[in-house]
């Protein structure tokens, strides 16, 4: 009787999105196994990269399957996150508009990125770049499945769960993300500024999307 009732309650679009979203991973994990758990869990990412970080994004189905299942995560927590405060409701086309975002923000980004490495000689650097940004990304978007998946099914109706998780996925990433791009600020000589400009308007922007978001929902 209690799975019955569990059952009615959770049969909705989110349920059946983190299910999908944890069929995609399988998959991820059955067909490129070997590929998967070295890029989570590899410590020198530049010897994952020198092997498969070149077209990382677009030649090869691992990565697509990566960069959806990570946008799909982080899309449906900013939606719960939201819902808590009352600024939008956990409406599926909502979460659509900001998955289909985030999802151009990341293509669009990693074209820019190497459009603009590129044209200042320094492609190699801002490849590696992009793919250590993409390699936090996939590991805080586990972090933040995990914490979905037990936060829908458990505790759906303690808004301080959440509200936990979302600050400690903002402050993994961002920490994390610094650091790395210091670390690629570093390594190069030509174009520091126009890069410094450009990576700061890519980190916060999303934020004044969502904000025009909230105001005209």
């Amino acid at each position: 009787m209690d799975w019955i009732i569990l059952n009615n309650v959770h049969n909705d679009w989110i349920s059946i999105l983190i299910f999908s979203n944890l069929v995609l991973l399988s998959f991820t994990k059955w067909k490129y196994n070997r590929k998967l758990t070295s890029f989570f869990k590899s410590i020198d990412p530049s010897v994952y990269f020198n092997n498969y970080g070149n077209n990382f994004f677009f030649n090869r189905l691992f990565g697509i399957n990566i960069f959806i299942f990570s946008i799909v995560n982080i899309s449906l927590c900013i939606t719960f996150i939201l819902s808590t405060f009352g600024s939008m409701k956990l409406y599926f086309i909502q979460f659509l508009i900001l998955f289909s975002f985030l999802i151009s923000v990341g293509f669009l980004s990693h074209l820019l990125t190497s459009f603009i490495g590129g044209l200042l000689a320094i492609k190699r650097e801002t490849l590696a770049y992009s793919f250590n940004n993409f390699r936090l990304l996939f590991r805080v978007s586990i972090f933040i499945f995990i914490s979905l998946f037990i936060h829908h099914f458990y505790f759906f109706n303690t808004p301080i769960f959440i509200k936990i998780i979302f600050c400690c996925a903002i402050l993994l990433y961002y920490t994390n993300g610094f650091i790395i791009a210091f670390k690629f600020l570093r390594n190069i000589n030509r174009g520091k500024f126009y890069f410094i400009l450009y990576l700061c308007t890519l980190k916060f922007s999303p934020w004044v999307f969502i904000y025009w978001f909230i105001n005209n929902n």
